[in-house]
C-alpha cells in the first residue's frame, strides 16, 4: 500500500511541476519552432529581442548552432532545459545542461 501511495504521490508532485513551469519555456519553444519551420535556423537573439517577442527574462536561450537551441527557464521550483535540435523538439530535462558537445548524440537527451 505505501509503494503505491508513494507513486501516486511522485505522480502528483510532477503533474503539480509540469503546471508550474515558466510559461515563458513554451513561448520561447513554439517561438523557435516556428523561426526553425520558416527559415531553417534557430536565430540569435538579445534580451530585448526576445522580451519583445514575449520571452521573459527568467528564460535563457543558448545557440549551440544554427541547427540547435538549449532552452532553460524556471519550472517546478527547480530549472528546466529543453533541446530543440533540426526542428525536433527533443524533450525537457528537470536541471540545467548546457549545449550538448556532440549533437549527433546529444546526450542526456535522446533522439526520438
Amino acid at each position: 500500500v505505501s509503494g503505491t501511495l508513494n507513486s501516486w504521490v511522485e505522480s502528483v508532485r510532477g503533474d503539480v511541476a509540469k503546471v508550474s513551469a515558466d510559461p515563458d519555456i513554451s513561448t520561447a519553444r513554439h517561438y523557435f519552432s516556428a523561426k526553425y519551420t520558416t527559415t531553417g535556423t534557430y536565430p540569435q537573439m538579445s534580451e530585448a529581442d526576445l522580451a519583445g517577442v514575449g520571452i521573459g527574462v527568467g528564460v535563457t536561450i543558448e545557440n549551440c548552432s544554427p541547427q540547435a537551441i538549449v532552452i532553460q527557464g524556471a519550472s517546478g521550483g527547480g530549472t528546466a532545459s529543453r533541446l530543440l535540435l533540426g526542428g525536433h523538439d527533443l524533450g525537457e530535462l528537470s536541471g540545467k545542461f548546457d549545449c550538448p558537445t556532440d549533437l549527433t548524440r546529444p546526450l542526456p537527451w535522446k533522439r526520438k
